[in-house]
């Protein structure tokens, strides 16, 4: 186990504080001010018969189910979305490649051009259309992709590199894009020491003026030193609406309900993911999660719900 989540996990779990824009009355909603209250959760007492039991304890992090090793193309994957049919769409931070993955084997079943050679880290997929986060926090959605139809169109978002945004994730009760940032989280003195989630619209096509969740690390710069929780993906569960944020620097996730509220926070095998870069969820629950080879071949594991 990463010895470096493993020494802040009671940590985060006492005093990680999460900031949300929306469904608690704790909690600023004028987004134009970059204004972010924090919340203190009170985590749900898992051995308690009266517990919430969230979705985050259905899977056993240290056992997938299926374990693939993928292509050289996929050596530096960095982003995962489920597509249809089994398939899961990848990209990799190199390249404007999107590869589509069957989830039974681990093979690439079509590679399909988008763009330049850039950095790209998350991708998702909204009725039938790709969406492409590349690591300034601009966005490439994909009409009709693989298609001789297929349309390409560039959403410049202006967070620019400081943000570093490495995860995207799909939230469909909203009708928005989770922008998971790694970098700089944004202006104001409330959000020093914070890692933000932004929201893209997928109404209006714009994303948000503030982040619409962030997680605090004034306590783990402070209490442990070279701790960095930082973000390199984002899914939302498909059941319960949970927000799940890996971080391969603390080889962990914490997991969020969707007003913000903590509910969990999981540690990650150092051996099972060796660079955890990608996550998302399949309809029927499932979990995939992908890792960097780092020199050798990535990987992309699978992980079947237990209720």
């Amino acid at each position: 186990m990463g010895k470096s989540f493993g020494h802040v996990f009671i940590l985060i779990f006492a005093m990680v504080w999460i900031s949300c824009d929306s469904g608690s009355s704790r909690v600023k909603k004028n987004v134009d001010t970059a204004s972010v209250d924090t919340l203190s959760p009170e985590i749900p007492d898992s051995n308690s018969k009266k517990a919430f039991r969230p979705a985050a304890d259905w899977y056993d992090l240290a056992h997938p189910d299926q374990d693939f090793s993928l292509s050289s193309s996929l050596r530096e994957i960095s982003g995962l979305g489920f597509y249809q049919n089994g398939l899961i769409g990848a990209v990799q931070d190199e390249k404007g490649n999107l590869y589509l993955v069957d989830s039974q084997n681990g093979e690439i079943k079509e590679k399909i051009d988008f763009g330049k050679h850039g950095d790209y880290e998350g991708v998702e997929f909204v009725d039938g259309e790709a969406w492409i986060l590349r690591s300034d926090g601009d966005l490439f959605r994909i009409k009709k992709p693989g298609k001789k139809s297929q349309k390409e169109k560039h959403f410049k978002n202006g967070l620019g590199h400081k943000y570093n945004a490495e995860g995207l994730g799909y939230d469909a009760r909203q009708n928005r894009l989770l922008v998971a940032c790694k970098g700089y989280p944004g202006d104001g003195k409330e959000l020093v020491d914070k890692k933000a989630i932004y929201a893209f619209d997928l109404d209006k096509k714009e994303i948000s003026n503030a982040p619409v969740y962030t997680l605090d690390q004034e306590y783990l710069f402070g209490k442990t030193p070279g701790f960095l929780f930082e973000p390199s993906g984002v899914a939302v569960h498909p059941t319960s609406g949970d927000i799940w944020v890996l971080s391969h620097t603390a080889r962990g996730m914490v997991v969020l309900s969707p007003q913000g509220d903590l509910l969990r926070v999981l540690e990650l095998d150092s051996d099972l993911f060796p660079q955890a870069e990608g996550i998302t969820f399949m309809p029927d629950e499932r979990l995939v999660i992908a890792s960097e080879g780092m020199g050798k071949h990535g990987h992309l594991l699978i992980f079947n719900p237990r209720k």
